[in-house]
């Protein structure tokens, strides 16, 4: 595997994560709201 692959697959990795880290961050704050 190439460095630029891994650079790659790294990246997309990193950006999963922010992006499951938003749609808790978002539910979470959702959640209060849907409640009242």
């Amino acid at each position: 595997m190439g460095r630029r692959a891994a650079e790659l697959a790294a990246a997309r990795f990193s950006l999963q994560a922010m992006v499951e880290r938003t749609q808790s961050l978002i539910l979470a704050a959702a959640r209060p709201a849907a409640l009242e």
